[in-house]
Protein backbone atom coordinates (compact mmCIF):
# COMPACT_ATOMS: atom_id res chain seq x y z
CA UNK A 1 0.00 0.00 0.00
CA UNK A 2 2.99 2.63 0.94
CA UNK A 3 4.14 1.85 -2.91
CA UNK A 4 0.99 2.75 -4.56
CA UNK A 5 0.44 5.81 -2.28
CA UNK A 6 4.36 7.49 -2.84
CA UNK A 7 3.35 6.54 -6.56
CA UNK A 8 0.38 8.88 -6.03
CA UNK A 9 1.15 12.54 -6.92
CA UNK A 10 -1.83 15.54 -6.23
CA UNK A 11 -2.61 17.37 -9.11
CA UNK A 12 -3.11 20.29 -7.40
CA UNK A 13 -3.64 21.93 -4.22
CA UNK A 14 -6.70 21.26 -3.07
CA UNK A 15 -6.02 17.41 -3.67
CA UNK A 16 -3.12 17.82 -1.45
CA UNK A 17 -4.73 17.80 1.59
CA UNK A 18 -6.39 14.28 1.02
CA UNK A 19 -2.94 13.01 -0.08
CA UNK A 20 -1.56 14.17 3.56
CA UNK A 21 -4.12 12.81 5.29
CA UNK A 22 -3.98 9.07 3.76
CA UNK A 23 -0.84 9.35 4.36
CA UNK A 24 -1.57 10.00 7.88
CA UNK A 25 -4.05 6.93 8.19
CA UNK A 26 -2.00 4.73 6.54
CA UNK A 27 1.00 5.88 8.95
CA UNK A 28 -1.87 5.17 11.81
CA UNK A 29 -2.70 1.86 10.32
CA UNK A 30 0.85 0.56 10.12
CA UNK A 31 1.38 1.19 14.20
CA UNK A 32 -1.90 -0.77 15.09
CA UNK A 33 -0.42 -3.76 12.76
CA UNK A 34 2.98 -3.60 14.89
CA UNK A 35 0.81 -3.80 18.25
CA UNK A 36 -1.57 -6.49 17.09
CA UNK A 37 1.60 -8.47 15.77
CA UNK A 38 2.76 -7.98 19.27
CA UNK A 39 -0.59 -9.09 20.71
CA UNK A 40 -0.34 -12.32 19.02
CA UNK A 41 2.34 -13.62 21.08
CA UNK A 42 1.61 -15.68 24.04
CA UNK A 43 0.27 -14.33 26.71
CA UNK A 44 0.70 -16.86 29.28
CA UNK A 45 3.95 -17.29 31.14
CA UNK A 46 5.91 -20.39 30.28
CA UNK A 47 5.77 -21.78 33.57
CA UNK A 48 2.02 -21.52 33.36
CA UNK A 49 1.69 -24.38 30.39
CA UNK A 50 4.74 -26.57 32.27
CA UNK A 51 2.36 -26.46 35.24
CA UNK A 52 -1.00 -27.60 32.84
CA UNK A 53 0.84 -29.89 30.91
CA UNK A 54 2.24 -31.52 34.51
CA UNK A 55 -1.52 -31.26 35.53
CA UNK A 56 -2.53 -33.44 32.54
CA UNK A 57 0.49 -36.02 33.06
CA UNK A 58 -0.91 -36.62 36.81
CA UNK A 59 -4.51 -36.55 36.06
CA UNK A 60 -3.80 -39.56 33.39
CA UNK A 61 -1.24 -41.19 35.98
CA UNK A 62 -4.28 -40.91 38.98
CA UNK A 63 -7.03 -42.27 36.80
CA UNK A 64 -5.21 -45.34 35.89
CA UNK A 65 -4.15 -46.06 39.32
CA UNK A 66 -7.09 -45.39 40.70
CA UNK A 67 -8.60 -47.73 38.74
CA UNK A 68 -6.87 -50.98 38.25
CA UNK A 69 -10.24 -53.05 38.08
CA UNK A 70 -11.35 -51.04 35.34
CA UNK A 71 -15.59 -51.76 34.90
CA UNK A 72 -17.76 -50.29 32.52
CA UNK A 73 -18.54 -47.07 35.25
CA UNK A 74 -15.04 -46.32 36.03
CA UNK A 75 -14.24 -46.14 32.31
CA UNK A 76 -16.62 -43.60 31.91
CA UNK A 77 -15.87 -41.69 34.44
CA UNK A 78 -12.70 -41.99 33.33
CA UNK A 79 -13.39 -40.01 30.21
CA UNK A 80 -15.50 -37.81 31.70
CA UNK A 81 -12.57 -36.76 33.30
CA UNK A 82 -10.20 -36.65 30.18
CA UNK A 83 -12.60 -34.94 28.88
CA UNK A 84 -13.33 -32.28 30.55
CA UNK A 85 -9.33 -31.63 31.46
CA UNK A 86 -8.71 -31.36 27.75
CA UNK A 87 -11.77 -28.77 27.29
CA UNK A 88 -9.59 -27.14 29.29
CA UNK A 89 -6.74 -27.47 28.12
CA UNK A 90 -7.78 -26.23 25.13
CA UNK A 91 -9.83 -22.95 26.07
CA UNK A 92 -6.37 -21.81 27.97
CA UNK A 93 -5.00 -22.36 24.44
CA UNK A 94 -7.89 -20.51 22.71
CA UNK A 95 -7.09 -17.50 25.47
CA UNK A 96 -3.59 -17.38 25.08
CA UNK A 97 -4.11 -16.28 21.36
CA UNK A 98 -6.31 -13.42 21.38
CA UNK A 99 -6.04 -12.66 17.60
CA UNK A 100 -6.74 -16.02 16.09
CA UNK A 101 -10.34 -17.43 15.29
CA UNK A 102 -11.98 -18.44 12.09
CA UNK A 103 -13.43 -15.06 11.07
CA UNK A 104 -14.53 -15.37 7.01
CA UNK A 105 -15.16 -12.22 4.91
CA UNK A 106 -16.75 -12.87 1.71
CA UNK A 107 -15.67 -10.90 -1.25
CA UNK A 108 -18.81 -9.98 -1.76
CA UNK A 109 -18.71 -8.00 1.17
CA UNK A 110 -16.08 -5.67 -0.08
CA UNK A 111 -17.09 -5.34 -3.21
CA UNK A 112 -20.23 -4.19 -1.84
CA UNK A 113 -18.45 -1.48 0.41
CA UNK A 114 -16.23 -0.13 -2.87
CA UNK A 115 -19.48 0.59 -4.47
CA UNK A 116 -20.99 2.80 -1.82
CA UNK A 117 -17.49 4.12 -1.25
CA UNK A 118 -17.77 5.15 -5.52
CA UNK A 119 -21.04 6.00 -5.17
CA UNK A 120 -19.92 8.45 -2.30
CA UNK A 121 -17.54 10.55 -4.64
Amino acid sequence: MWGNYLRLKPENKLDNDIFLEVGQQLTLASRHRLSRSQSIQSNLYPPVWVIVVFGFITVLYGLYFHHLQQSPVSLIFDFMVIFVVLCCIYFIYDIDTPFSGYVLVKPSVFQVIYAKMLALH
